[in-house]
């Protein structure tokens, strides 16, 4: 949210609008603060790690997915200053070795109810992975489980098509710089040189209260 708008609801409310994140590793618990009357998070998967290449005209690794991306807000359902939600942040994919490997497809993020919240679970999962050959072949974008009222879901961004070793970029959430792109995918190794690809990147948990 603009500065603004989060000043405008101060006043109104006198609840100061509070950020919990961008977490991009690990798990934990975030409690609802007291005063909070919307509850909004986004969820990126990781995303899956580039092939790596042999080396040789036309044997480039295909470049590793994004992860999904999703989110939604809650203004009931919940009791301020009790409710908690827990998270995991799916990691990055590893890269593909150098020659013919393929990367590793990325990991999921989750948030879930801890207690006192009604909230069917939500996951973004992880981008799929570069995949070598002659050409390699660029993994698909990471999809997404939200099934509550409101959600907003995005599948991930491919990696490059055969013989293209672009990584899949991340997907951008509502409140840039804060809000990502997260969860990009590794690039393939590229070029006439052996090589390894590119690890891709950790998604993201990022919880908005006001």
């Amino acid at each position: 949210m603009s500065g603004i708008m989060n000043a405008m609801l101060s006043i109104s409310s006198g609840f100061v609008p509070q950020t919990s994140g961008p977490f991009t590793s690990g798990s934990g618990t975030v409690t609802v603060p007291v005063g909070c009357t919307t509850v909004l998070f986004e969820v990126w998967g990781g995303g899956g790690g580039g092939a790596g290449a042999p080396g040789g005209a036309g044997n480039n690794g295909g470049g590793g997915g994004s992860g999904g991306y999703t989110r939604v807000s809650f203004t009931s359902g919940f009791a301020a200053g009790l409710s908690s939600l827990s998270y995991s942040v799916g990691a990055g994919g590893s890269g593909g070795a150098s020659g013919s490997n393929d990367g590793s497809v990325g990991g999921t993020s989750t948030v879930q109810n801890n207690s006192g919240f009604t909230l069917n679970a939500v996951s973004a999962f992880g981008g799929v992975q570069g995949l070598a050959g002659s050409p390699g072949t660029g993994g698909a974008g990471g999809s997404y489980l939200n099934t509550n009222s409101g959600a907003v879901n995005t599948t991930g961004n491919p990696g490059g098509v055969p013989g293209n070793s672009n990584a899949g970029a991340g997907v951008t959430g509502i409140n840039p710089p804060d809000a990502g792109p997260y969860g990009a995918g590794g690039a393939g190794k590229g070029g006439t040189t052996a090589g390894a690809g590119s690890s891709g990147f950790n998604g993201c948990v990022i919880f908005y209260f006001t």
